[in-house]
């Protein structure tokens, strides 16, 4: 009766009712309830303490309906001061309610099956669920019939359980963790609700309906239309994820076979699948001198020429979003007794723990080798670490970890677990939240598949005039997302002896459409972590480290040219960040011997990037450096209303000719997650491309006798191509497998 999200005079408060307990949290869970209901179930009474201010008070809350209370607080007996609240209620398809997850969640990442709808029309909620509805029923008949077994209670359950999850034995109905509330149906139930999907009939399916920036055109009213038109929607199943992965031989194709089928009967521009296993991940990695002991920990300050900015130039005002693993109070990050002055603990989110409200990860961590512990910790160093710090006894110490824009503000956004993986769900979120945090820049260290709502709010946030910085990509060769994105600054690493970093992601005339805008070091930084509960410094490599060293010049470049300033001189159909990128590209060093067709213009130079002088005037568009900017990689194209097309690269119309259209309308975004989830393939597709003649020859035979001769096509290159190959190809999806000819 309790339990749910209310609307209050106060702000949201999140009740869970167990029995006649009732207890909850306030002011994004810097406020704690604790009562208990009167025998009736509607007076609840209890106390709650303000966690900020270590202050407790009491109060009580009349229920007058299902959906609504009166009530009254006070700090002491005399409880007098009015605060009343609502209950937020969504519907399903079938017209019953339901409560959602919190308002502002996207529902906890790695548990539950989710998709993003996108759509161009303009949609009424009711039909709009009512297809949803019906498009399921026989989506779970064919892919996941123990969906039709979940009953309306998994969501209170989910709540209850503190939106942990539980797997059940769906042959013996009993749960493998034990949960005082199951919400498995009775055989006559599931029967019922079977037949209801074999007539196309609405099953009773309880799931969530989450909007992407709800509030979008109130928020921006002078968004522009080809943006505004766009509409993205997260749908969850009530499904486990890891269920589902043990009943699927096929994940990744099953995966896009049920959103091909959802795109098509519900008549959306594309439906996308929560693809969260390994394609988005951290971008940097520690190397073998872990103690930073044989390693300049300036290093890279010198190589970017640091010594010539002002002393008055640390980034102050500037505010930076950073989607990662979240803050730990190491010193390195300017932290004594839990505060430090760089971080906005007051706007930190934590994406991927809907239960906490913090962005700090714990320490100590894990010691699995194969997880990326603390990544946040390490990148946050590279952006706001004071050259010096003070420890908790007051005393300075000369820091190794050398921070770019020591007076920037972070604002951290726990959007990674420890875990190498993060949901493309998770990483829109956090980017909406960054967005709504009022931030200057994004500093992005993660990369993997392109993703159409991960764009969009891209796109969003550089009409903003938000400047977003992102990592190219470790040892993937081809550019990441979402570096891959024209509206993104992409960061290649370079090293000590000014050579492009071996690791590093780098452009591939004629394969792929994607380039690097600067390239920063990236090979041995030293950088902040933990080992256990102590706070060390060790030496890493990845285009993460880069990233965030272009993020704190980004600031720095806003501090001192004054981000109003800019964009009051910016002319109609211009934005900062093309500004910034230009700069980049007009004051990057090149050494001899640079590749600038490879490897982009060169190496992040402070000592003229700084320079009034060298700053490109505002005022004129398009600018010269980018004026010759190619379209998306595998982007979204936001000036048309076709679902699931990307911009081909150069190679895509030689490999499927004529059907590259309907290819791409239908399957673009899985071929990208195959490219990306196999670098050999890129390898392959890198060394054919060399010689775009043969490449033809190859393909033209594969599609004028079918994918059988596929094999025989490939014998020109190495045995494993062909393992490559048949590997990739069983692992589509049937619809493009259809498209394509592609029947191995």
């Amino acid at each position: 009766m309790w339990t749910g999200t209310w609307q209050t005079t106060y702000g949201e408060i999140i009740l869970r009712q167990v029995g006649n307990k009732v207890s909850g949290e306030y002011i994004r869970g810097r406020g704690i309830f604790d009562g208990e209901l009167d025998l009736t179930g509607k007076v609840l009474k209890g106390k709650f303490t303000n966690t900020v201010r270590s202050k407790e008070g009491n109060f009580i809350f009349n229920l007058e309906s299902n959906n609504t209370f009166e009530g009254k607080w006070g700090w002491d007996s005399s409880i007098d001061i009015k605060w009343n609240g609502t209950l937020h209620i969504e519907t399903n398809m079938n017209g019953e309610s339901f409560r959602t997850l919190e308002e502002d969640t996207f529902g906890n990442p790695n548990e539950l099956l989710r998709f993003v709808l996108h759509s161009t029309k303009n949609i009424e909620d009711n039909d709009f669920l009512k297809s949803i509805d019906i498009a399921l029923g026989g989506i779970a008949l064919k892919y996941i019939p123990n969906l039709l077994k979940i009953s309306d209670k998994f969501w209170e359950s989910y709540k209850n359980q503190k939106n942990k999850i539980y797997s059940f034995d769906y042959k013996t109905k009993k749960i493998i963790k034990e949960i005082d509330t199951s919400y498995l149906l009775s055989d006559i139930e599931i029967r019922e609700k079977t037949k209801l999907s074999e007539n196309k009939l609405p099953p009773r399916i309880p799931i969530l309906i989450n909007k992407v920036m709800p509030n979008l055109e109130k928020d921006f009213p002078n968004l522009p239309l080809e943006l505004k038109k766009h509409k993205f929607f997260i749908l969850t199943l009530p499904y486990y994820l890891d269920d589902f992965k043990n009943e699927t031989c096929n994940l990744n194709g099953t995966l896009f076979d049920i959103s091909y089928l959802l795109k098509h009967d519900i008549k959306l521009d594309s439906v996308s699948p929560d693809l969260e296993y390994e394609y988005i991940k951290p971008l940097s990695s520690f190397s073998e001198n872990k103690d930073c002991s044989n390693v300049s920990g300036d290093w890279h300050l010198k190589n970017i020429r640091f010594d010539t900015v002002p002393n008055n130039i640390d980034g102050s005002g500037v505010r930076i979003g950073h989607p990662d693993t979240g803050w730990t109070p190491h010193p390195e990050l300017n932290f004594k007794n839990n505060y430090s002055e760089n971080y906005d603990l007051s706007s930190d989110v934590n994406i991927f723990d809907v239960n906490s409200e913090s962005a700090e990860e714990a320490v100590p961590s894990g010691n699995n080798p194969l997880f990326q512990y603390h990544h946040g910790t390490s990148t946050g160093g590279l952006l706001i670490s004071k050259h010096e710090y003070e420890d908790n006894n007051g005393d300075k110490k000369d820091s190794k970890v050398k921070g770019i824009a020591t007076g920037a503000t972070v604002v951290s956004i726990r959007a990674i677990n420890s875990v190498i993986r993060v949901g493309t769900i998770t990483l829109t979120s956090a980017i909406s939240k960054a967005i709504e945090e009022d931030v200057d820049i994004i500093s992005l260290s993660v990369g993997g598949i392109p993703f159409f709502s991960l764009e969009w709010l891209i796109k969003i946030a550089v009409w903003k005039n938000i400047i977003v910085v992102a990592a190219a990509g470790n040892y993937s060769q081809m550019i990441v997302a979402p570096a891959s994105y024209s509206d993104c600054i992409a960061v290649g690493g370079s090293t000590m002896d000014d050579l492009p970093w071996v690791g590093s992601a780098y452009n591939i005339p004629l394969i792929f459409n994607s380039k690097l805008d600067i390239s920063a070091p990236s090979k041995n930084i030293c950088v902040p972590s933990w080992k256990g509960r102590g706070a060390i410094v060790r030496s890493g490599n990845g285009t993460s480290y880069a990233t965030a060293i272009v993020a704190g010049a980004a600031a720095l470049w806003l501090q001192t040219f004054n981000r109003n300033t800019l964009i009051n001189q910016l002319s109609g159909g211009n934005s900062l960040q093309e500004l910034f990128r230009a700069h980049l590209h007009k004051t990057a060093r090149e050494p001899s011997g640079w590749n600038t067709l490879i490897n982009g213009p060169g190496i992040l130079d402070l000592s003229n990037l700084l320079k009034l002088k060298s700053l490109p005037n505002p005022s004129i568009y398009p600018f010269p450096p980018v004026i010759d900017k190619l379209d998306d990689f595998f982007g979204m194209n936001l000036e048309g209303s076709v679902g699931n097309r990307f911009f081909p690269p150069a190679w895509l119309p030689v490999v499927f000719g004529d059907r590259i259209d309907s290819v791409l309308d239908e399957g673009g975004e899985e071929l990208v997650s195959i490219l990306l989830s196999n670098p050999e393939l890129v390898s392959i597709i890198n060394s054919l491309g060399e010689d775009i003649e043969e490449v033809e020859e190859i393909i033209d035979t594969v599609v004028d006798t079918g994918g059988e001769v596929l094999n025989d096509a490939i014998d020109i290159v190495e045995n494993s191509t062909r393992v490559v190959v048949n590997t990739i190809v069983r692992g589509l999806s049937n619809g493009v497998k259809a498209i394509t000819g592609w029947f191995l």
